[in-house]
């Protein structure tokens, strides 16, 4: 299995949140789009579905099933799910969600970043666990003194919400409110992982 220098990763990940631009490049889109993977004994599958915006209507869906995927290692999932993302995702939303932390990060790069840059999209990460910082005002997520996301509760689930790249931190609020399905999850992101989870039991199962 591929060994990684965290130190090098690290460094990456520092250097390139220096040049994210939190800033919106779109006024208007009309595909989102959501990535999400599960992981067994090395074994990942990867799921990709593309909306219309702010809808439950499914336009495009993909997906791949990856062996020998390297462990998760805490602050460095972008290791782990780069190879998964690209080998499942063909072609490009408008704007992306992706079940990981964007500026929300301890390095201020994670996985939901990699992929905005990569990719030269609005990205936006969804996570259900907060990685590091704290909660002031209610919903607003800080780190190192600044705004970093949002703490958002929909029907009892706790999201955290945050800009990955080419994207505003307001924006990246908006964006998930007007596409969160009725658990708050936003749709695209809400089949994805459906699919991902049920996909991996099936190839546990031998289906």
């Amino acid at each position: 299995m591929k060994s990684y220098d965290l130190k090098k990763a690290a460094y990456a990940q520092e250097l390139l949140s220096r040049k994210l631009k939190l800033e919106s490049q779109l006024d208007e889109y009309s595909v989102a789009g959501g990535f999400d993977a599960s992981y067994y004994n090395g074994t990942a599958v990867g799921c990709y579905y593309a909306t219309e915006c702010c809808t439950d209507k499914r336009i495009g869906f993909e997906f791949s099933v990856v062996k020998d995927v390297p462990p998760y290692v805490p602050g460095f999932f972008y290791l782990r799910e780069s190879n998964v993302f690209f080998r499942t995702v063909k072609e490009k939303p408008d704007l992306i969600f992706v079940n990981a932390h964007g500026i929300m990060h301890p390095r201020g790069f994670g996985f939901a970043s990699h992929v905005g840059t990569v990719l030269k999209i609005p990205s936006v990460g969804v996570a259900g666990k907060l990685l590091k910082g704290f909660i002031e005002e209610g919903r607003k997520v800080f780190l190192n003194g600044k705004q970093v996301g949002w703490s958002v509760s929909v029907n009892g689930k706790k999201y955290y919400v945050s800009p990955g790249n080419y994207i505003s931190l307001q924006d990246s609020l908006d964006v998930f409110l007007k596409n969160a399905s009725d658990n708050g999850m936003p749709w695209p992101l809400y089949y994805a992982d459906r699919c991902a989870r049920e996909l991996l039991a099936r190839i546990r199962k031998g289906v």
